[in-house]
């Protein structure tokens, strides 16, 4: 029975962290358009994707959907490094508007995060930034 599941089975082909931003940002670039705003993908194409790819994507579309949501006539960077097994993505907003976190961070997004042992969270750093953070192990998780 153990071979019959292996022979059904198809891998999952490996994506960097880079190119999973890139398709994100791509499927947004309508509402980036209207909002008079941009993004910058600063995320090095050599950061590998080990942890749950759906969680991730999940998560990330969240936050830049709903940066999109709150600010206009902004650049949005995101970066990423790994730190041994930790994987620290960085979503930088600068924009002329005030928001709160929990109009970007929202439980749902927290609770998702959650899945992979990840932990979402924001700063304001200077008056007209903001910085939202989204680590995790990058792992992948055990059957």
């Amino acid at each position: 029975m153990a071979a019959e599941n292996l022979s059904n089975y198809t891998p999952v082909k490996a994506i960097t962290l880079e190119r999973l931003v890139h398709a994100l940002i791509n499927v947004k670039l309508e509402s980036v358009v209207r909002k008079q705003s941009f993004f910058i993908n600063e995320v090095h194409s050599n950061v590998p994707l080990n942890a749950d790819r759906n969680v991730v994507t999940n998560v990330l579309d969240s936050l830049l959907q709903n940066v999109l949501n709150e600010t206009s006539s902004s650049c949005i960077r995101i970066s990423a490094k790994e730190y041994s097994q930790v994987l620290l993505i960085h979503i930088y907003d600068n924009h002329e508007a005030d928001y709160g976190a929990e109009n970007v961070v929202s439980d749902l997004v927290r609770v998702e995060a959650q899945k992979i042992g990840g932990f979402v969270g924001i700063t304001r750093h200077q008056k007209n930034q903001t910085v939202i953070a989204f680590s995790f192990p990058n792992v992948p998780l055990a059957a």
